[in-house]
């Protein structure tokens, strides 16, 4: 039946990317609000819901289909509540996101296939309920055959029942796809999992034991971790849990496809790397996007920012997710958090929206319609009450809606410029990092984010948008694009490889510009400190040896007749190259800064972490430091505006035809900038926000504090 239904659709040629064509389907802005997963809201709240969420101006509804609610009794599937769902969407012109949530397993699954996860030491991870898999059932192992057949069992079910109906926009693979807690899974399929893995990537167990200094017997001897501190092995466990988190969603993304040859498929991580424990939540946002059409994003986020570091974390969010996927989604935006908290200022909701928007989202969803009734979610993440009633959240919602029936189609032809300058960010450093913080007690780890290598990328961010330099972020999984860039920075780079020292050492030869704060190549890919730092050769380049390191609070390095910088974590002393320019000194009087010219290009070692210091420094101080910083190599740091405030933060979105300039004021002050040659005398073809929105042809924008301007001219043919 399923080969006769698709053979009236269309079928993929050898010749055609069936991935963006299916992304380029969408021609709206996808703009909705997750809706309806069992129990709640209820059957009775339904139609009203749905005619108002159509009314408001959304364009979508996403429905999570819990399989230990359609499936409760093996093989009887049951979907009366999505069906009557589907029909008041389709009354309703409301397109429809459909996530099956595998997560919540039916009882039989830990009854009849065992499908229990383990923990370290063999200890069984019973099934739980809570908020949000208030069902129960969380969560089996699908390393386990049997677990794995039975979920694609279940969603071949759902996907052969709603993929021909003409409100479907998308399905959402997994929800939130991640590894957690540290020690899961340790059950027989997932060690075996874990051995095969190893076999591929070494090969032999003579390679393995070579290249890490041990002594298995064999593949089948190989154990999960049980303690950290030799590194290696925690090491080596992690990695498997990306590709065991990627494998999941890739299971679920090929049984649709086997069925679904048209709409596309997507997937949104929770915390996505660049915020998340690497370690105790694992999932790695590249190998997981590989696996779909669409990547997106949770924005979990302070919704009551206190400070500048807050304000900076949407941004931080969606510049990485745009890197791992240009066409990414905000997939859950928080309108309010659970425990009967006060709303967030209106200010702040329309601010997250246009940041979202700015950074280059082509498709927002909240969490959720209304509020929650039970669990730890009660009274949390509605746009309405409880009881469907408004609220200034939806007021706010809908005011964005209305920009979109105006804008969105222009939106979704509109890209983010490049930047001039990237952080570099690896994977392998970040794990290492994590594991270097553990405790000897595992099984009670938890989730840690200020550790060394998180709190420098974060703070090299933060750094760069105190000054509104905009920067992207870079993968060391894509170092052929360094060249795409002017300026690199790199930061607590601790483990390297032959290999990325050998692509830094390019783009520098090559003319680029290149800021290293160490420690930077003091360890190999197997975890090993290098007896010579930095290794790989990296001193030619870098123009510096490291001579004395320490681990330091704080201390400060000091420009003669320049600036003083804060620094943290790590206090390394450099032996510069005779032909190498010291810049700076420590306190002792110690080379700190060496500037090393390479080729055609220039590189700035700093021997501590500039940006870990940022992380608690006041915002307008560390705002100077580092147009200080970017200044001691004459880096153009690309800012928008001539002029601005600390907390201004300014966007440009471009398509072929048109140019938008995005300001958004995450500061209390309010005042007139000065708008950018291109916007300055032009005609503005749409303005949001401002206190003069008819206003054309000026100089210059109002901006009050906490809001945000958005400006519109179509380009010069």
């Amino acid at each position: 039946m399923v080969s006769h239904l698709l053979s009236t659709r269309l079928k993929p040629k050898d010749n055609v990317d069936m991935k963006n064509h299916r992304r380029s389907e969408i021609t709206f802005y996808p703009y909705g609000v997750q809706y309806y997963r069992a129990p709640t809201p209820r059957p009775q709240e339904w139609a009203d819901d749905l005619r108002e969420i159509a009314r408001s101006g959304f364009r979508m509804i996403q429905l999570r289909p819990q399989w230990r609610t359609h499936e409760r009794i093996r093989g009887k599937f049951v979907w009366d509540d999505i069906d009557r769902l589907m029909e008041l969407a389709n009354q309703n012109s409301l397109k429809v996101i459909i996530k099956p949530m595998l997560e919540c397993a039916p009882d039989w699954v830990y009854t009849e296939l065992d499908g229990y996860r383990r923990t370290f030491g063999g200890q069984k991870l019973m099934p739980v309920a809570m908020g949000a898999f208030y069902v129960g059932g969380w969560l089996p192992c699908f390393d386990n055959p049997e677990v794995q057949n039975a979920a694609v069992n279940f969603v071949g079910a759902m996907v052969s029942r709603y993929y021909e109906h003409k409100n479907l926009l998308l399905w959402n693979a997994w929800n939130e796809p991640r590894s957690r807690p540290l020690g899961e899974c340790q059950c027989e399929y997932s060690i075996e999992s874990y051995r095969q893995y190893l076999k591929k990537r070494f090969g032999t167990i003579e390679v393995l034991n070579e290249k890490f200094g041990k002594a298995w017997t064999d593949f089948s001897t190989v154990m999960p971790p049980t303690f950290w501190r030799d590194y290696a092995e925690m090491f080596l466990w992690r990695q498997w849990a990306f590709e065991a988190v990627a494998q999941r969603v890739k299971m679920v993304a090929q049984t649709i496809r086997s069925i679904d040859k048209i709409h596309p498929i997507m997937s949104h991580v929770g915390c996505s790397m660049i915020v998340q424990d690497i370690a105790c939540d694992s999932s790695d946002d590249y190998l997981t996007a590989k696996t779909v059409d669409f990547y997106g994003c949770s924005l979990p986020i302070n919704i009551y920012p206190e400070t500048m570091k807050d304000a900076s974390q949407g941004s931080m969010i969606c510049d990485w997710l745009r890197a791992v996927d240009n066409k990414f989604w905000c997939h859950e935006i928080y309108p309010i958090w659970a425990g009967w908290n006060p709303s967030p200022d209106r200010s702040f909701q329309r601010r997250q929206l246009w940041t979202a928007l700015a950074c280059g989202a082509k498709g927002i969803v909240f969490w959720q319609y209304r509020s929650e009734r039970f669990g730890d979610e009660s009274n949390g993440h509605g746009l309405r009450e409880i009881n469907g009633t408004p609220t200034e959240r939806s007021e706010i919602a809908e005011e964005f809606a209305n920009v979109l029936a105006r804008e969105g189609e222009q939106f979704t032809k509109t890209s983010v410029p490049k930047s001039k300058i990237a952080i570099l960010y690896d994977r392998q450093c970040d794990l290492l990092s994590r594991i270097q913080c553990m405790q000897d007690d595992l099984i009670n780890e938890k989730a840690k984010i200020d550790y060394p290598y998180k709190l420098a990328i974060q703070g090299t961010y933060l750094g760069l948008w105190l000054t509104d330099s905009r920067s992207d972020w870079l993968s060391t999984n894509n170092l052929h694009l360094l060249s795409q860039y002017s300026c690199i920075i790199v930061s607590s780079l601790e483990l390297v490889d032959q290999r990325i020292v050998a692509a830094l050492a390019e783009f520098v030869e090559q003319g680029g510009k290149l800021i290293v704060e160490f420690p930077f190549a003091s360890r190999g890919e197997n975890t090993w400190v290098l007896p010579n730092r930095p290794g790989f050769g990296a001193k030619e380049f870098l123009g510096v040896s490291e001579k004395i390191r320490l681990n330091i609070e704080r201390d400060e390095i000091v420009i003669p007749n320049y600036e003083t910088f804060i620094v943290a974590d790590t206090k390394v002393t450099f032996e510069p190259a005779p032909d190498a320019q010291i810049l700076g000194y420590w306190r002792d009087g110690s080379v700190a800064i060496v500037k090393n010219a390479y080729g055609r290009g220039q590189v700035l070692s700093i021997g501590g972490s500039i940006s870990i210091a940022t992380m608690s420094q006041e915002p307008e101080l560390a705002r100077r430091r580092w147009e200080k910083l970017i200044g001691l190599l004459d880096i153009d740091a690309h800012s928008i505006l001539p002029r601005r405030w600390t907390g201004l933060e300014s966007r440009i979105l471009e398509s072929q035809r048109f140019r938008y300039l995005i300001l958004i004021n995450h500061s209390k002050k309010e005042g007139r900038i000065a708008l950018p040659a291109e916007f300055s005398g032009c005609r503005w073809d749409f303005v949001f926000g401002g206190d003069k929105s008819k206003e054309i042809k000026t100089a210059s924008v109002y901006i009050p504090a906490g809001e945000v301007v958005c400006l519109k001219i179509k380009k010069e043919k």
